[in-house]
């Protein structure tokens, strides 16, 4: 009799963890975040352009994303591209948050790249209910030189963020193929003279 509800107890364990199993196995297959960019239709040449990054959490349950205390442009990975479909060059700034170089002139007067090592700080998380937007607003002039009158697109991928959905593991932007793929809308902004 006890061999008896000792298998019953493990076949009905084994179902549902089969349930828990399937379900997660869907769950994975769902987006976690969506994320949207706005920005202005255009812009005059040599002032500020300030676009706006909308992260949902599509989830069912709290989301939790984080980071390491950096500035904000450092979490998103921009695409901007001219008319002909060029890559527009980084300003000083952008390389520096971009590509973590900064350009030193050495003491021989000769300048040259160096990385930079390390941000200092603590870290930060932000608890995302169902539906809940971050809205992150980032000047896009101090990364890259839109100083040409001219017509660019836009586009913007996170790049170092942290993610804790319900019922995961925390999934960052090199292990989880939901995050890898995720990408705002592509705007169009027009620079004018």
């Amino acid at each position: 009799m006890k061999s008896r509800f000792t298998f019953a107890v493990l076949a009905m364990a084994a179902t549902s963890g089969c349930a828990v199993a399937a379900r997660a196995a869907t769950d994975v297959d769902k987006p976690v975040l969506g994320l949207s960019l706005t920005a202005p239709r255009s812009v005059k040449s040599g002032s500020p352009l300030e676009v706006q990054i909308d992260l949902k959490n599509l989830a069912a349950g709290t989301t939790i994303v984080g980071g390491s205390r950096r500035p904000p442009e450092f979490y998103y990975s921009f695409t901007i591209l001219d008319s002909a479909g060029k890559a527009v060059p980084l300003t000083e700034a952008g390389r520096e948050f971009v590509l973590g170089e900064r350009t030193v002139v050495g003491p021989d007067g000769q300048r040259r790249s160096e990385k930079i090592l390390a941000w200092t700080g603590s870290g930060w998380e932000r608890r995302l209910a169902p539906g809940e937007v971050l809205k992150t607003q980032l000047y896009v002039t101090g990364l890259f030189d839109l100083g040409r009158p001219g017509t660019y697109t836009i586009q913007v991928r996170p790049r170092t963020l942290s993610v804790l959905a319900p019922n995961a593991a925390i999934w960052t932007l090199s292990n989880d193929p939901r995050l890898q793929s995720l990408k705002s809308n592509l705007v169009t902004v027009t620079v004018i003279p």
